[in-house]
Order: C-alpha cells, then structure tokens, then sequence
C-alpha cells in the first residue's frame, strides 16, 4: 500500500507544483497587465500632451502668421510714406533751386543795369546812381531758440555765466 500512497502522494506534489507553476503564470501575466497597462497610460497621456503641444505650436503659427501680414502691410504704408516723403522734399528743393536762381539773376541784372546806368551817367556828367544794398537777412524763427541754447551752452563750458 505504501506504492499506492507514495504514487497519490507524489501526484498530489506534482499537481501541487503544477498548481504552483500555474499560478506563478498567473501571477506574472497579471504584473504584466498591470505594467502594459501603466505604460498604455502613461502613453496616452504624452500623447495627450503632444496633441495640446501640437494645438499650441499651431495657434502660436497662425499669430505669427497673422502678425506678419501686419508688418508687411506697415512695411508697404511706410515705403509709400518715405516715398511720399522723398518727392515733397524734392519738390521743395526745386522750388528753391528755382527761387535762388530767379534772385541770383535779378541781383545780376540789378548789377548789370546799375553799371550800364552808372556809365551813361558818367559819361554824361557828374551824378551818379548808387544801387542800393540787397536787405539783411532776417534768422530763421524756428532756429532762434537753438541759436540762444547753443550760446548759453557755450557760454557755460567756457564759465562766463
């Protein structure tokens, strides 16, 4: 009897073993479920993470895209308004070019015809004409303030104040 107890004895460790193995099996798939499991969180809240990042990147581009086309447009209203600005002071320069010329050849012509005068005058006796001086020219308003400035600056570094 003792073959037959020491077979179910030795079957009742081996099926305990087994049962042991098996549920060390058990044991490990569930602590691997556990750790896919982890790790499917854990991804899905970095893709989460990455999809806000992505919205994010994408508004931060449409501002910058928004603001760009602002500053292009600024860029065009301020190459017209240097534009604009370049033709007045053009215009203005020629004005004055023109001014200056029609004064210088109106004195030449004052000269020329004082000297023409004074000529026949001598020529024909003692009375001469005298051709006036051209008047003094008056300071500028807008640089007057500028003028004292400078002059009590200078003034002061030279310590006469």
């Amino acid at each position: 009897m003792t073959s037959t107890l020491d077979s179910r004895r030795d079957k009742v460790t081996a099926a305990t073993t087994a049962a042991e193995q098996a549920e060390e099996g058990v044991a490990q798939l569930d602590h691997r479920l556990q750790a896919n499991a982890t790790l499917a969180k854990q991804q899905k809240q970095v893709l989460r993470n990455a999809k806000a990042e992505t919205a994010r990147l994408k508004l931060a581009l449409t501002g910058i895209e928004q603001e760009k086309a602002q500053l292009t447009t600024a860029r065009k209203k301020a190459v017209a308004r240097a534009k604009r600005a370049r033709n007045k002071r053009e215009t203005a320069e020629a004005k004055y070019d023109r001014l200056l010329l029609a004064d210088i050849v109106r004195r030449e012509k004052e000269r020329y015809n004082g000297q023409e005068l004074a000529a026949t005058s001598s020529a024909a006796g003692p009375s001469r004409t005298v051709v006036p001086d051209p008047p003094p020219e008056q300071p500028d308003p807008g640089t007057t303030t500028a003028v004292r400035t400078a002059a009590r600056t200078t003034a002061a570094a030279a310590g006469t104040r």
